[in-house]
């Protein structure tokens, strides 16, 4: 749901929409709940049921319902034991998830070798870690790193998150 939350948008207006998802979720016991912490991450069934308090673009809000409707009904298995070419073919068949989305979510769930070119915080980090931030350029610095490009991407993206360090 992240991925799909945080398409085109802000971290900041990402973790918004993803709070109100989250209010869907079941209540914690008393005794896990701290923090301002209080509820569990909804289901994929109560996210399906609930989508419509998103903000924002109604193809959106469509995508999320129909990609949780698929990860509840066992259609789309995204565990970590899934098999990962299997989910990126079924999620690139619902409409509203492209490649990034999908190649994002192959990465958190441990693919080693995601390459997100396309990315602008990849590019912004690749740049400040002295990498052409060009997709051409970055994407010959990448052959380099291939069969472990997913830590080049969580990597640019670190870089990307930190102050400049230019006046």
């Amino acid at each position: 749901m992240r991925a799909i939350v945080g398409q085109q948008i802000s971290v900041v207006a990402a973790t918004q929409q993803l709070g109100l998802l989250a209010a869907l979720g079941d209540p914690l016991p008393a005794a896990l709940a701290e923090d301002g912490i209080e509820r569990c991450f909804p289901t994929m069934a109560q996210v399906a049921e609930g989508a419509d308090v998103l903000r924002g673009p109604a193809a959106k809000t469509a995508t999320v319902r129909r990609a949780a409707e698929a990860v509840a009904t066992g259609a789309i298995d995204v565990s970590a034991a899934a098999d990962l070419e299997a989910m990126r073919a079924r999620l690139l068949e619902l409409k509203g998830i492209g490649p990034w989305t999908v190649g994002y979510l192959s990465l958190r769930l441990g693919d080693p070798d995601v390459l997100l070119l396309g990315d602008v915080a990849v590019r912004k980090g690749a740049r400040r870690l002295g990498i052409a931030d060009d997709v051409a350029r970055l994407a010959a610095f990448a052959a380099e790193c291939e069969g472990h490009r997913s830590a080049l991407m969580l990597r640019c993206w670190a870089a990307a998150g930190q102050p400049s360090t230019t006046a």
